[in-house]
């Protein structure tokens, strides 16, 4: 799982918050009812792609020899995704690339930090990738779950291109593919981390992610989707609206924003 978007939320309140005042997109992102002022989160300085000393000993000692970028890309997949070296377990937990390395856990952008983190240590070039699967939904309490994928694509030159994926098994060529920026990629990581805020109630640290993934790239509409339930479950509707409306600006037929913002709309007696 790439990114995660709530599909859908509880019923709420209507509170309006700014009197005969459109809500805009600058409101959600500075003047939030939902920012606590207590909150000092400088997540700016998450760096999802850490090399920690421990993950560089490990490349040292399982890669070694540097000079032929074929074989380390060899050594660095046998050593990450053998068996003997390095068991990686799937779950649904969201991490940087030195706290997958330390759990040995995580969901596919887990791996893909990690795994891009340690091919660039070896001077690989290595991008982030989205990948168009199928809908993948999953339950939690009252909400619905959208699951997005991502992968690794190395450039190993002389036009010669790989995919890693955690999902070896059920990567599909055919599905539709196209590369992202780091940036991009700390919007995944960012909102994925504000979802798990959110499920759990912490509305906050839920808010203070779901902004820093909008301050990482403004053109994530999943990041305004969630920017958008979150402020709905916690009774804002003209909030929730302009995130919804700001994520139909990026993309006008992204369903799951059409979707919450009919819902919205209903609740209101639109």
């Amino acid at each position: 799982m790439a990114g995660s978007m709530l599909a859908s939320c509880a019923s709420i309140g209507t509170q309006s918050v700014l009197e005969n005042n459109q809500v805009t997109a600058e409101n959600l992102l500075q003047d939030s009812p939902l920012d606590s002022g207590s909150m000092e989160l400088d997540l700016a300085q998450v760096d999802i792609l850490e090399m920690t000393p421990e993950m560089r000993a490990f490349i040292d000692e399982y890669v070694g020899d540097r000079r032929n970028r074929n074989a380390r890309l060899k050594k660095l997949i046998h050593a990450v995704m053998g068996d003997d070296n390095f068991e990686l377990i799937y779950d649904d937990a969201t991490r940087t690339a030195a706290e997958t390395f330390r759990d040995r856990r995580g969901n596919c952008l887990s791996f893909t930090n990690l795994f891009i983190a340690m091919a660039r240590y070896l001077e690989i070039q290595a991008h982030y990738q989205e990948v168009e699967i199928p809908p993948d939904w999953s339950l939690v309490g009252e909400s619905f779950l959208f699951s997005q994928h991502v992968n690794v694509f190395l450039d190993i030159g002389a036009d010669e291109t790989r995919i890693v994926d955690f999902n070896v098994y059920d990567f599909n060529v055919s599905y539709e593919r196209r590369l992202i920026s780091d940036a991009r990629a700390r919007a995944h990581y960012f909102s994925n981390i504000g979802v798990d805020h959110m499920l759990v109630g912490e509305t906050p640290q839920a808010y203070a992610n779901f902004r820093q993934a909008v301050i990482e790239d403004e053109t994530f509409s999943p990041a305004w989707i969630n920017m958008g339930i979150l402020h709905r479950r916690e009774g804002y509707p003209d909030y929730a609206e302009t995130a919804f409306r700001q994520a139909l600006e990026i993309y006008q037929f992204d369903f799951l924003a059409m979707s919450n913002l009919a819902n919205l709309y209903e609740d209101e007696g639109e």
